[in-house]
């Protein structure tokens, strides 16, 4: 018997109720396929803008490779492109909405921007993210160029704290401060990347 070298798809499906870390599992998945495919030299073709003909949604000849139609880059085995924005409101009062010709809507549950001006503009870095009930294909990355966080300009405190504990169903480590009104403090996984933190180690950090 003839053997062949049929690749089959691989289709990996997450459930669970509500806020229990879907979201943060996929992205997770996705990181990973992104690490594997660079083991295999394939990481050329990660953020690069394409051409090609498809029938329905599969592609029918090899793609064209293009000039990027918008700023690109890899951050943290994401890609993340970078266009203005305009605030478009909020949806059910549980993060800002945001607007683009090209990517549709944006969403912003990581609140990367705290005090938002109505319909104002902005140049921010956007990432592919899924939000469930909500008719968009990206959100706002957590690293962007300017620093939406001053605490002079919108009344935040700097404070000394110790991380002494992490939960994976908000994807947040928790560290105890002396500072008031809270004793606790929850500083989400994603700042890491940013600071460079380890855990159980004492910081410096934007108190909510």
């Amino acid at each position: 018997m003839k053997q062949t070298n049929l690749k089959l798809p691989l289709i990996i499906g997450v459930a669970g109720g509500t806020s229990c870390g879907k979201s943060t599992i996929v992205q997770r998945i996705i990181e990973n396929l992104n690490s594997n495919a660079k083991q295999s030299g394939r990481e050329d073709i990660i953020g690069k803008w394409v051409r090609v003909s498809v029938f329905e949604d599969r592609a029918c000849q090899p793609p064209e490779i293009i000039d990027p139609l918008f700023e690109t880059r890899v951050e943290r085995g994401l890609v993340e492109v970078k266009v203005e924005v305009q605030h478009n409101g909020s949806l059910e009062n549980r993060f800002e909405m945001y607007d683009h010709q090209y990517f549709g809507y944006i969403t912003d549950p990581k609140r990367v921007i705290r005090k938002v001006t109505r319909n104002a503009f902005y140049n921010l870095w956007i990432v592919p993210h899924v939000e469930e009930g909500v008719k968009s294909r990206w959100r706002l990355s957590t690293v962007q160029d300017e620093n939406f966080l001053e605490p002079d300009e919108f009344g935040l405190q700097t404070v000394t704290g110790i991380v002494h504990s992490y939960t994976k169903h908000s994807s947040s480590f928790f560290a105890w401060s002396n500072s008031t009104p809270k004793t606790t403090i929850r500083v989400e996984e994603s700042y890491w990347s940013v600071y460079l933190v380890f855990a159980f180690g004492f910081l410096l950090f934007l108190a909510r």
